[in-house]
């Protein structure tokens, strides 16, 4: 791993039979061709377009998910409940509620660096869960000794502002725009491609950003 050099694939919202066959058919080819250090799925809606299962889980691995991600329909697939505590690098919500099956972050080891990816939630038209920064603090305190961010990016989104000298990157699956946005109607998920860029950036407010993140 050259220095410096860390690339991450991060594909979002897998959506049923459809979207595994993409997966399926295109991961592969597109991890050959930009040769990612990690790569990040997330698959709360790849069964029938609505939760996750274990085998569903080991496919998309197969594919080439190093992680797996969810959000709020992580256990819309009832047997889920009892398959995920069972799972390595299947992740749930780090901000549910403790007793909550699974687990919300993890440590992998990639190239000699150990990287920790942690999943959260927002509150926006959700579930009134826990607060998602307070449990970036705890999980980033938690593993201070062991991993630390190489470098500061100079793009910070959404929760990169709260953690910035803290963690590497941030990824959205889906975001809600603020009423007045006129690309899409009120309430309505945008494109993950959309990100906001919040108090203290170099330009606040809803901003198209290029990235590798396959949607």
């Amino acid at each position: 791993m050259a220095d410096g050099e860390f690339r991450i694939l991060f594909v979002a919202d897998v959506v049923g039979h459809p979207g595994r066959d993409a997966v399926r058919a295109l991961l592969p080819p597109l991890k050959k061709e930009l040769r990612p250090h990690l790569t990040i799925l997330n698959g709360e809606n790849a069964a029938g377009g609505f939760g996750l299962t274990a085998k569903i889980a080991a496919e998309l691995k197969g594919a080439g998910a190093d992680v797996i991600t969810s959000g709020n329909h992580v256990f819309a697939q009832k047997e889920f409940v009892g398959e995920l505590p069972n799972l390595e690098r299947v992740l749930r919500p780090a901000n549910y509620p403790p007793a909550a099956p699974g687990q919300g972050w993890c440590v992998m080891d990639v190239g000699g660096h150990q990287v920790l990816v942690m999943n959260l939630i927002g509150r926006i038209f959700l579930d009134p869960l826990d607060d998602p920064f307070r449990a970036a603090d705890a999980i980033l305190a938690a593993h201070s000794a062991t991993c630390t961010p190489r470098r500061r990016r100079r793009r910070r989104r959404w929760g990169g502002t709260w953690t910035a000298g803290r963690a590497q990157w941030w990824a959205l699956t889906l975001i809600f725009p603020p009423p007045t946005a006129g690309f899409c109607r009120p309430g309505r998920p945008t494109s993950p491609t959309w990100a906001w860029s919040g108090p203290g950036t170099a330009a606040s407010g809803w901003t198209r950003t290029s990235s590798s993140s396959a949607s």
